[in-house]
């Protein structure tokens, strides 16, 4: 499972330890994907569902899981802020913006009273502050890495898991808006090679001056 969606499980997990409900865990692939959802039933999910859709791309896997939570209709989904490979940070916010929900980003802590209809969640904004949300329910929540401490599954529950049907949603590709979908590949993974492109410029501080913003224009 994607480290941060862990975080995400481990929230919905804990608030529904104190305020009941149910949980649904989605994963949009084919089959190698569903050990991810046997690890999430392992941890207690009461659902687990596999979207059986394309996920060549955040658009796509945001279109998928559009069009289950559509059918599902939760009251509030908990989502990573980025995966561990393309660590885009896109998916939550599209599947919001798609599904026309209130949303937050990089949230550290959430308090839920699902009995008046809001959420009060808090997020990171960057340099150390943090902004307190009241967001109206069902919302879109992308939890950030912490938000609560990740537990162990012992490998006889993920096994115990293995041996229950999972839940299969087929989204086909027709229905997906590929016109929206960016024409983007991955080509290449490399590590950065240093480059050592040290000049050291002499003369009066005017000489330096003009010289560094000659420099500078050339960089542009």
């Amino acid at each position: 499972m994607n480290e941060v969606d862990q975080y995400a499980l481990e929230e919905a997990l804990a608030m529904r330890k104190e305020l009941g409900g149910t949980i649904t865990a989605v994963c949009v692939g084919d089959l190698t994907c569903q050990e991810v959802l046997y690890v999430a039933k392992a941890k207690g999910v009461n659902r687990a569902i596999r979207v059986n859709a394309p996920c060549a791309n955040e658009v796509l896997i945001a279109e998928a899981l559009a069009e289950v939570f559509r059918q599902l209709k939760p009251d509030l989904v908990l989502a990573g802020v980025e995966s561990s490979d393309s660590m885009t940070g896109q998916t939550g916010i599209l599947l919001a913006a798609m599904l026309g929900l209130p949303f937050a980003y990089a949230v550290t802590a959430i308090e839920a009273r699902p009995n008046v209809g809001w959420v009060r969640v808090t997020k990171e904004l960057g340099e150390g502050i943090c902004q307190v949300l009241e967001i109206k329910l069902p919302a879109v929540l992308c939890v950030q890495s912490g938000i609560q401490p990740l537990k162990y599954t012992p490998p006889a529950k993920i096994l115990q898991a293995r041996k229950e049907l999972l839940e299969v949603y087929s989204v086909p590709e027709s229905s997906l808006q590929h016109s929206v979908v960016p024409q983007l590949r991955f080509t290449d993974v490399f590590k950065p090679q240093g480059i050592k492109r040290t000049q050291m410029l002499s003369g009066t501080s005017e000489d330096i001056a003009v010289a560094l913003v000659k420099k500078i224009m050339e960089a542009r």
